[in-house]
């Protein structure tokens, strides 16, 4: 279950963007991309199971002109603990640990999974995007299982002073 709650903080200025932010279940995940290279399937083996769970946020923009775009966000498991967010290079450094053997089909699988995290995740707290439509994925990583419920809050904002919040509840 995700709530959304927004605030845009100009009033009766036409906005320069749009947000849509939906939490992602285990089918959309999948649809992502096929599994060898798809870095928002937890990593886990027959004898380990799963170490870490996702929470994978998608970001739809639409950008009307070239901005600069801030996000940050919070989640907190049942517990209160903090669920980190992985932006692109924490989330390049955490598939670094699960490189796997030096065959030439899991090294092309990982450097396609490199490049697509590259592509879909959230580049950073901050960037700049161009005019046009993206998606990109927000990922919070927490150990197996996340105590749930979980709260969280994600907050973007832009260079032009928009600026939205949306409440996460993960059931």
């Amino acid at each position: 279950m995700l709530l959304i709650l927004s605030c845009a903080s100009v009033k009766d200025a036409p906005r320069q963007y749009g947000v849509n932010v939906k939490k992602l279940n285990a089918n959309e995940i999948q649809s992502i991309s096929n599994w060898p290279i798809n870095p928002y399937i937890e990593p886990g083996s027959i004898i380990r199971g799963k170490i870490d769970e996702f929470v994978v946020i998608r970001i739809e923009f639409k950008i009307e002109r070239e901005m600069l775009i801030s996000i940050f966000g919070d989640l907190k498991d049942n517990d209160g603990k903090y669920i980190p967010i992985y932006y692109t290079e924490e989330f390049l450094t955490y598939w670094d640990q699960f490189r796997g053997s030096n065959d030439r089909i899991s090294t092309q699988n990982f450097i396609k999974k490199q490049n697509l995290i590259k592509q879909t995740c959230i580049p950073g707290s901050q960037f700049k995007l161009r005019p046009g439509q993206y998606i990109y994925y927000l990922v919070f990583i927490g150990p197996y299982p996340i105590k749930k419920p979980a709260r969280g809050r994600i907050d973007i904002s832009t260079s032009f002073g928009e600026y939205d919040s949306i409440l996460v509840d993960i059931e």
